[in-house]
């Protein structure tokens, strides 16, 4: 059986992250365009619920492959597939619990323009999308966990 995490990542073009920064649907659909080899070849892996957040993925918290990213009405949506390994095995009880809440948040770096009072993205790359516990702040990012 396979687990593929599905959702919303973020909310483009208007919202601002906890760190103050607006992303364009423009500039994330040019990030994914510049993945889309690393996608197609399955080489973005995800990190499951990861303690520190940085540039670099941590391989001891690998629990997944991201497989999809796209970007529609305003948000970036995304679906990591989990994989075999010993981080996705600790936590495989979380995503067949039908009431565990998680979602999906991605990394990334580029060079960031401050516009009045907010901070634009601009030539992202995308690192990785993570696995994280649900921080109570927009219901729509709850992600939702499909085994096939």
């Amino acid at each position: 059986m396979t687990v593929y995490v599905k959702g919303l990542i973020a909310r483009l073009d208007t919202d601002q992250t906890p760190s103050g920064r607006i992303y364009t649907s423009t500039e994330m659909q040019n990030a994914i365009n510049e993945s889309k080899v690393s996608l197609d070849n399955r080489q973005i892996l995800s990190e499951l619920f990861p303690n520190e957040r940085s540039s670099f993925v941590n391989l001891d918290n690998v629990g997944g492959v991201v497989t999809e990213l796209y970007v529609e009405n305003g948000g970036l949506y995304g679906t990591v597939e989990l994989l075999d390994t010993t981080s996705a095995k600790r936590y495989s009880d979380i995503f067949s619990n039908s009431n565990s809440q998680f979602m999906l948040s991605f990394r990334a770096y580029g060079t960031l323009t401050m516009l009045g009072t907010s901070t634009y993205g601009t030539d992202l790359k995308v690192i990785t999308v993570d696995i994280m516990p649900y921080d109570f702040s927009d219901e729509d990012l709850i992600a939702t966990a499909i085994m096939e």
